[in-house]
This record gives structure tokens, sequence and C-alpha cells, in this order.
């Protein structure tokens, strides 16, 4: 009896193992099928892997996610107008277009070959940074036509993952692995044809995309058109990141021919002197930048900074020191950090204040977090701040990944004046139109004031960006009756006080 009771474990076993297997079995079976319609409905498999090049023109229109008022929008917008020509085989892409924004408006031409990306203005060719050819290979990993052709090439890793429901249609989910990526389908159960792709990625080498560590990003197919030939293709793509509505193309034409002219064929190739110096200016990343040896200011002995592409200010005081903003990254914070205890081995640094929510003034906080320094901002700030300390950094570890803290916030929704016999400060929530999320700092001995963003100059231009921005700090100097000599901000080295004053007088004199 004894014999025969062991047996049922073992009986058991082996049938949650079969049925296991025949239910993996009939899954990826069901996958097959449904790939095979999805396929069929874009025009048949002989049609979709046949096509090399895609001509297309285009209009688009973009979100600046990374440094809009609200990180949750609305969004300030651009808009693109163009015309490309994508090789599936090669993974290049020759991009012609016309872009508009508030910041500026430019005419300019992308190459994309071998994982590189220059663009050329006017004749003028030069590279742009990693992350710009990581999310040019993330533009081809979002194209329909070339993902139906990569999962026909992978379909062994094809999965069935069930129902879902998108846009208030049953969709078939799907995943197939590209490489060592994991990509998802979402196949309309009625047409067959791609609702959307997902995949799970990073882009670590940036300044706007390198805080989130892995995200999802996301495109929805619409607007299908049948074109010559009989394949079907979606002219409105809406591509998501991180859950973040980032860019809607609109392909006004598009043409899937079997050859393109030699002049075509030279215009997809980067020329060896620019690819050389693609290859060169590609080696870097936003983890290494460096402090610049030059860029060092000083308006008195506890209270100077270093310029960058985003500017770092130092408050020493005779009980530790406050270090102004955490951008571009946590590989440049450290650096920040190790040179203030170089030069000050005795003090604590007692918080960071982050006087702003754009994604590269606070790109560098998780090394605050990491170090365990309270991080000062207005109140607003936390959700976003708290996202970013949260994100997955897994693929590139850096010192939070590596030994996990958590924040430790100092919310501000009133003044807060941190008192020193020689550099005293007082932190205003700016409460702004422009500064809804800002902080103002200012130095009563000194008579010097930090205006967060608020105050960006070009010297080249000799002009202020925004006047509006102007009128708002200098409406929080009257209300505080600061009397201030000297501002500085987030692009802008210390300057006088005085040329604000004249920008705004400017600003308000009537057009004759």
């Amino acid at each position: 009896m004894k014999n025969k009771l062991t047996k049922w474990p073992t009986l058991a076993l082996w049938l949650f193992f079969l049925a296991w297997g025949s239910t993996a079995t009939v899954q990826a079976q069901q996958a097959q099928q449904i790939l095979d319609r999805c396929v069929q409905a874009f025009g048949g498999k002989t049609a979709i892997t046949s096509v090399k090049y895609i001509k297309s023109s285009f209009l688009a229109h973009y979100h600046m996610l990374e440094q809009s008022e609200r990180p949750t929008g609305p969004y300030i917008v651009g808009y693109e107008d163009g015309s490309e020509i994508k090789d599936l085989t090669n993974l290049a892409f020759r991009r012609e277009l016309s872009s508009k924004s508030l910041l500026a408006q430019s005419k300019q031409v992308d190459i994309f070959e071998q994982g590189l990306l220059v663009r050329d203005f006017s004749g003028r060719a030069f590279p742009l940074p990693r992350d710009f050819g990581q999310q040019a290979q993330l533009y081809f990993l979002q194209s329909p036509i070339y993902i139906l052709q990569q999962v026909l090439k992978n379909r062994a890793s094809l999965q069935y993952q069930g129902k879902k429901i998108l846009q208030g249609v049953p969709n078939y989910h799907l995943t197939f692995k590209l490489d060592q990526t994991s990509i998802t389908l979402f196949i309309n159960q009625y047409t067959h044809l791609l609702t959307s792709v997902a995949l799970e990625t990073e882009l670590p080498h940036g300044f706007f995309w390198s805080i989130w560590g892995r995200f999802k990003a996301q495109v929805y197919y619409s607007l299908y058109h049948l074109l010559p030939g009989g394949v079907r293709y979606p002219q409105q793509w809406d591509l998501f990141r991180h859950a973040l509505p980032y860019k809607t193309y609109t392909f006004t034409k598009v043409s899937l021919p079997q050859t393109i002219t030699e002049q075509e064929q030279a215009q997809l190739k980067i020329a060896p002197k620019t690819r050389a110096m693609a290859k060169r200016s590609n080696r870097g990343n936003v983890q290494s930048l460096k402090i610049k040896p030059k860029g060092k200011f000083t308006i008195s002995d506890g209270l100077f900074g270093w310029k960058h592409n985003w500017n770092v200010g130092v408050v020493v005081q005779e009980n530790g020191i406050y270090i102004l903003e955490a951008p571009m990254s946590s590989g440049y914070s450290q650096q920040i950090i190790q040179a203030i205890k170089q030069q000050y081995p005795d003090k604590k640094i007692k918080g960071v204040i982050c006087t702003s929510d754009a994604w590269p003034h606070i790109g560098g906080v998780r090394q605050y977090v990491a170090d365990g320094i309270p991080i000062y901002t207005q109140q607003l700030n936390q959700p976003i701040l708290q996202r970013i300390a949260k994100a997955n950094h897994a693929a590139y570890p850096d010192a939070l990944k590596k030994k996990p803290k958590k924040a430790r916030f100092r919310l501000l929704n009133k003044k807060l004046v941190l008192d020193d016999p020689t550099t005293p400060m007082e932190i205003v929530p700016a409460n702004g139109e422009g500064a809804e999320r800002m902080l103002f700092i200012y130095f009563p001995k000194q008579k010097t004031l930090y205006a967060s963003d608020m105050v960006q100059y070009s010297a080249r231009r000799k002009s202020f960006f925004m006047p509006q921005y102007l009128s708002e700090v200098n409406q929080v100097v009257q209300q505080e009756k600061w009397e201030v000599d000297t501002v500085f901000a987030m692009h802008t080295a210390p300057m006088s006080w005085q040329k604000v004053i004249d920008a705004i007088k400017k600003a308000k004199q009537t057009n004759k």
C-alpha cells in the first residue's frame, strides 16, 4: 500500500508537466497563427519581407517633456515638416526636415547609418551625441514593417500572452525576442492589424532620458492606408515614453520602392571624415562629464560655483555646506561632492537645493539620495524627484542602485531662512506662472539673488530669453524687499541685476 501511495506524487507531477507542456504548445501554435493572420492583413508574407526601402513625407508634433512648466503637462510643443528614406536592410535613414518651436527654428538633414547619427546644417555636418543614435535605432524598432520582418525571422521566440483591451478593443498580446530585447505586440482581434508595439529600453548616455533608467517606449498605430502593391501601412504613429505622450507622426505620403537611385544610396552614407568625427565624439556620455577647470565663478568666500551646460552653486556656512542644484547626472554630482569635500574636509554637506523640476536640472539627484544628503525643494516637486529616486537603473547601476536608500526631502511651501554670520540665505517659493515649481534664493550679505531657471542671458544675442520670466523674478524681489546688486542662475553666470531691470523696461516699451 505504501509503495502505491508514494507513486501518486510522482504521477501528479508528471501529469502537471504534461498539462503545462501541452498548454505551452497550444499557446505557441496560437501565437504563430495570430502572427500569420497579422502578416496576411498587412499584405502577406511575400509583400512584407520584400520591403527594402520606405520613402515618406510627414508632419509631426512633439512635446518637450523634459523642460515644460509642469512634468505632467500641458507641454511646450514643437513641429516638424519633413521627408525621409529608410533602408530597412542596413538600418539607415536620411531625413530632411524643417523644425519650429518656441526655442528655435531650423532646416536640417539627419543621416543615420551603422549606429551613428549626424546632422547637416547648410552643408556643414556634425555628429550628434551617442544617445541620439540610440534613439534612431529605437525609431526602427517602432516601425511596423521592420518589426514584422524581425518577428518573422525570430518566430521561434514568439509567445502568446493572452488578450488585452486597448482603446476599448480586444487585442491579442504577443511577445518575441529580438537579440536581448523583449518586444510586445498588440494585434487587433478583429482586423489583425497592429494596434501597438512596446518595449522596455534605456538611453543611458544623454541628458534627458538617462535619469529614468529603464522605461517603456510604446507606439500606437492608426490611420491605416492601402498602398500600391497591397500593403497596409499605418500613417499615424503616436509615441509614448515612460507613459508620457512624446511625439506624433502623420505620414502624408508613403511608398515602398524596391530600389532607389545611386544618388539616394549615396545620400544614405555618412562621409568618412564625419564618421571619424562621430566615432570620437560618441565615446563619452553624460555620466562622464567633468567639472570645467575654467568654469569656476566666485561671488564671495562663501558663495561660488561652476559653470557648465547647467550651473551648480555652493554655499559655505559656519555649520555646513549647501549645494545649489543637482543637474545632468549622478556622475557629475559625484564630482561636485568630491571637489567640495576636498576643499572643505571638516564641513558637512547639509543639503542640496533643487530649485526647479526640469529633467536636466535634477538629473544628478540620485547621487545625493545615495549619500544620504537631504533634498530641499518646492513641495510640488516631490513626485518627480521620488520617481527619479525609484527609477530602475539595473542595467547601468549607479551608487543608489548598488546601495539603495530612501530619499530625504525638505519640502518648502513658504520662506525658509538659513542664518549664518557670513553667508545667510533666504529660500522662497517663487509661485509664479513660469516659475510655479521653482525656488529663488537671496543672499543678503552679498546682495545677491539666485534666480533658478528664470534669468537666461545669451551673450551671443546680447539679450534675455523670455522677459516674462524676468518680470516674475522682479515681482518676488519687490515683494520680499530684497536689495539686489548681483544675480546668477542655472544658465547665467553672476551679472549685474541692473541688466535685468533694463531688459524689463525695454520689454515694456510700446512698439512704434
